[in-house]
């Protein structure tokens, strides 16, 4: 029989277990925030990959928190988070700016709520502009998630600004879309674009879309750009492992339901032995 403290190792080891944090949370994301579980396996992918460099208690930085669901589920963990972005376009008042994109984020006072419930800290921002009102040297981690590619010009201030508040030692995690992944090499084979549909890119104002999405290579060069030491760099198509319906709402589980599906199980299957061709990327580096 088990004993007190094996009843607490096995507590601590079900909050820091990422299926359980993000089923915990799905009820409250659902209402506002269409993606979650088309979304979901990439959550679960990140968390897998980032909670094993986080001791419990500590302090972590989200640059670009979007709707929150790495916030808080890292908060849920037993870290300690500040969340950064610039929430001003997701109020009810831009919504006809992108309707498409508010309905995938959710809106400003319920993610701003979220937050509040869970006791992340916020600070609204534009990540573009000028220093983070954060001091030096005051975060274990820093992290990123599919937000660079949404920069109009270049990250560097941002990630000098994530190098500055972390502490010595501490960890940087960046993740982008690979823009050497097969669907991207498929689509320019076949005469189309990889980039965001033409029709998003002409009428939408502000742009949500991605400007520039990397390759490996580029990734890496991230880190040697910072001066940082790279952990490990890591790709993934977990993206891709949900079922897709023809009403256009996702599953989180992988179904054989529709010949688009079929056809999935193909293309994850010559990605598999492929890293440079899997379509999510994730770096992790120390400051030295």
């Amino acid at each position: 029989m088990a004993g007190p403290v094996g009843e607490v190792d096995r507590a601590m080891n079900t909050q820091r277990d990422p299926e359980f944090l993000l089923n915990q949370l799905a009820e409250e994301f659902l209402p506002d925030c269409v993606d979650y579980w088309r979304e979901f396996n990439r959550f679960r992918f990140n968390l897998k990959q980032i909670l094993p460099l986080l001791p419990p208690d500590s302090s972590v930085l989200d640059l670009g928190a979007g709707n929150g669901v790495m916030s808080i589920a890292m908060q849920a963990a037993g870290a300690n988070v500040t969340a950064a972005d610039n929430w001003r376009p997701y109020s009810q008042a831009g919504a006809g700016h992108d309707e498409a994109s508010m309905l995938r984020m959710g809106e400003r006072d319920k993610i701003l709520e979220r937050f509040r419930k869970h006791g992340v800290r916020t600070i609204e921002t534009n990540l573009l502009e000028g220093k983070l009102p954060l001091e030096d040297e005051s975060f274990d981690m820093v992290i990123t998630m599919a937000v660079i590619e949404h920069f109009p010009g270049s990250p560097q201030k941002m990630l000098e600004e994530a190098k500055r508040v972390l502490k010595p030692g501490g960890i940087l995690v960046i993740e982008v879309p690979n823009i050497a992944a097969l669907r991207n090499r498929l689509k320019l084979l076949t005469g189309r674009s990889m980039h965001f549909p033409i029709e998003d890119w002409y009428r939408s104002d502000p742009f949500f879309g991605h400007f520039r999405e990397l390759s490996r290579a580029e990734l890496l060069k991230y880190a040697d750009f910072l001066g940082m030491e790279t952990i490990w760099i890591r790709t993934s198509d977990s993206s891709f492992h949900n079922t897709k319906y023809p009403d256009g709402h996702y599953e989180r589980k992988f179904r054989l339901n529709s010949l688009f599906q079929i056809a999935k199980v193909f293309y994850l299957a010559a990605c598999l032995p492929f890293p440079t061709l899997q379509f999510q990327i994730v770096l992790a580096a120390r400051k030295v």
